[in-house]
């Protein structure tokens, strides 16, 4: 399968691999090395392991919970992993503001889905490939508000509405440079008042079925 399939894409926006591997027109099987020799650096140059291996964690939990095969639940737990590798190429004054993000760097913060999906996507590999999917589709909302297609209920894959769910979720439980974790009790009622609005209803039932009202660990 050649890269072509990108070509709709404005080729300024997409990392340097992928335009390359269109320059020279690589196709997938040659892109498969370049994809994996550079995924690692990518993930964890700004990406912390922690919040990595928690919403994997959170996303297989959720898959496991809404009766999904072994395989899959598997298959969600290592794609899942790849959910902000676009955020390589967002600047690390932007990553890391204390504050508001202001308009501009606000659209500069949202490349990251499209970008994690052109690393992944000229990928063979289904773990990459479902990492594209869900890289792209992880800050869409069941509503449509979200990003970067606008996309709602059903029209969102499941694996980007279960990881929409475990992102969060570690957001907000989780210390930041501009906010402090929410308490346990607080990050549930968020996701009772927004299913249905930003989240799928099933996926948020799941994951309340997996958290204990105390401590919040999953089960």
């Amino acid at each position: 399968m050649s890269v072509n399939f990108i070509n709709s894409f404005d080729l300024i926006t997409l990392p340097e691999m992928v335009r390359e591997a269109q320059a020279c027109g690589c196709e997938a099987e040659i892109m498969e090395s370049v994809v994996s020799a550079r995924l690692d650096a990518v993930l964890y140059s700004k990406e912390t392991h922690a919040h990595i291996a928690k919403v994997s964690a959170c996303a297989s939990g959720i898959a496991k919970a809404l009766g999904l095969p072994a395989w899959e639940v598997d298959l969600i737990r290592k794609a899942s992993a790849y959910h902000d590798v676009g955020k390589h190429e967002v600047p690390d004054e932007i990553l890391n503001k204390p504050g508001p993000l202001t308009f501009a760097e606000r659209h500069i913060m949202q490349t990251h889905s499209v970008r994690g999906w052109a690393y992944l996507m000229p990928s063979i590999s289904p773990i990459f490939k479902t990492g594209a999917l869900i890289a792209r589709q992880h800050h869409e909302r069941w509503d449509g508000s979200g990003y970067p297609d606008g996309l709602a209920g059903a029209g969102i894959h499941l694996y980007g509405r279960i990881v929409a769910v475990a992102d969060v979720y570690d957001a907000l439980s989780s210390e930041r440079v501009y906010k402090r974790p929410w308490p346990m009790p607080e990050v549930l009622t968020h996701f009772n008042e927004m299913s249905g609005r930003l989240y799928d209803p099933t996926v948020v039932r799941a994951f309340l079925q997996i958290y204990s009202s105390a401590t919040g660990a999953i089960k």
